[in-house]
């Protein structure tokens, strides 16, 4: 392009972008911003907004092969042309010039004089270049990153009438950073930002018995961390899906939604998690009995040579810990009928378990040691119901969906050996677990 030509806007490649959504779900057209990102995916560099706007206001033509591959995947293009590329000659190097000092030489009775038909004024040019520039006050990107790791780590001791508003609240402000945000970087970090919130969403959503809302969140969640590029976060977010369809009854993907956490990151601070909570309590409801003491054998290997000790946060961004293996061991074997495996692992947990803050997971531990108690060859069904309503008394004012599910199976284990006869203890059990609901935390 000559010095002195007047460019093309590229029309065609700005109506393709404005043509599609925004994966924000916002119901607006996809942002430059978005439209960088996306195509970003499929190049060895990322561009930026700034790039796509050169693009579409014609100072450039013909980007490279790459690129021009990459915006046609995006935008559903079979041809350059489709898009407004063509080969043209490397435009002239003009001097930089500073707009503001121009303007302030020259008389605001004079501005008329700087403008050509057609052409747009200063202002419009400037705002646009803002737009490009926008970016998050960082302390304000931090402050998110750190109040949502509170509330993870926090989850176990947290009652529900407080976690769910503040996350809902937390979610809502990040849509809205996200389209006033074109910093790549800045957007990768809310992206990431706003996965945890949504996964976390999702995990308080199971534990209600909300699995339709508990799956939505958690496909955004999975959504989310890809724009970020965060394999230890989709991980994160492969583990809880998992754990949504163990509850909901569907072993099989609940074991796949595990694999696939594995997959994208197998070496990283979820396996634990994956191995013990997904692979090993799955297999064990399958019946696969070698497939949950590889798994379960795994993580213990991990565990133990990372030397993390404590009973960190069930839904935790971390590593498990030994004893949390241990809790998950048990919940797998007494799906395999192991009674005396049970109740070793229990023992080996119950300290750091007594420990922990969590109503639940003292529930949890304690209603699998009260099956296994019910359901051993030498089984004291009076001691096992006497844990059993220990057991509900530790989460009484905040039953979850678990502690309700696994009530139930002890009381069909037990009928199953001993009878229904509402004799004794199990008649306080029985009319304990009939009016359990999951009501939050």
């Amino acid at each position: 392009m000559q010095h002195g030509s007047v460019r093309r806007p590229n029309d065609l490649l700005r109506r393709a972008r404005e043509s599609r959504l925004s994966p924000s779900g916002s119901g607006r057209p996809m942002s430059r911003q978005e439209l960088a990102d996306a195509a970003s995916v499929y190049l060895p560099h990322p561009i930026t907004a700034a790039y796509i706007g050169k693009l579409e206001r014609g100072e450039l033509r013909w980007p490279t092969k790459a690129t021009r591959e990459a915006l046609r995947r995006v935008l559903g293009a079979r041809e350059d042309r489709e898009l407004g590329f063509y080969i043209t000659r490397r435009p002239t190097t003009l001097p930089q010039t500073d707009v503001t000092a121009d303007l302030s030489a020259v008389g605001a009775t004079r501005l008329s004089h700087l403008s050509a038909p057609g052409l747009e004024d200063v202002v419009t040019i400037l705002q646009r270049v803002h737009r490009r520039r926008r970016t998050i006050d960082p302390r304000i990107v931090t402050q998110l990153s750190d109040t949502l790791r509170h509330l993870v780590e926090g989850y176990d001791q947290m009652g529900h009438e407080i976690l769910v508003p503040a996350l809902v609240r937390h979610r809502t402000w990040l849509d809205s950073l996200l389209d006033d945000c074109t910093d790549l970087r800045q957007r990768r970090e809310l992206f990431r930002i706003a996965s945890g919130t949504s996964g976390l969403l999702g995990y308080v959503a199971v534990g209600h018995g909300s699995f339709p809302v508990a799956r939505a969140y958690l496909m955004e969640a999975i959504d989310l961390a890809d724009l970020a590029g965060d394999q230890d976060l989709r991980a994160w977010v492969r583990g809880t899906q998992s754990l949504v369809e163990y509850y909901a009854g569907n072993y099989g993907d609940a074991l796949a939604y595990a694999e696939d956490g594995l997959a994208a990151s197998p070496k990283g601070p979820q396996t634990a998690r994956l191995l013990a909570n997904g692979i090993a309590r799955a297999a064990g409801k399958l019946g696969d009995e070698r497939r949950a003491r590889y798994a379960i054998d795994t993580a213990f290997g991990i565990t133990n040579a990372r030397t993390t000790g404590g009973f960190p946060s069930s839904v935790t961004f971390g590593s498990y810990s030994p004893a949390q293996v241990a809790t998950n061991a048990a919940t797998a074997f007494l799906s395999l009928g192991l009674a005396d495996e049970v109740e070793l692992h229990v023992q080996h947990a119950l300290p750091e378990v007594e420990a922990s803050s969590s109503p639940w997971t003292r529930s949890l531990v304690l209603i699998d040691l009260a099956t296994a108690i019910a359901t051993s060859d030498d089984g004291d069904l009076d001691r096992a119901c006497e844990l059993l309503l220990e057991a509900l008394h530790h989460s009484s004012q905040r039953p979850l969906l678990s502690v309700t599910i696994r009530a139930r199976e002890y009381v069909k284990a037990a009928t199953r050996r001993w009878g229904s006869a509402r004799t004794g203890q199990i008649g306080q059990v029985l009319d304990a677990v009939a009016v359990l609901e999951p009501r939050g935390g």
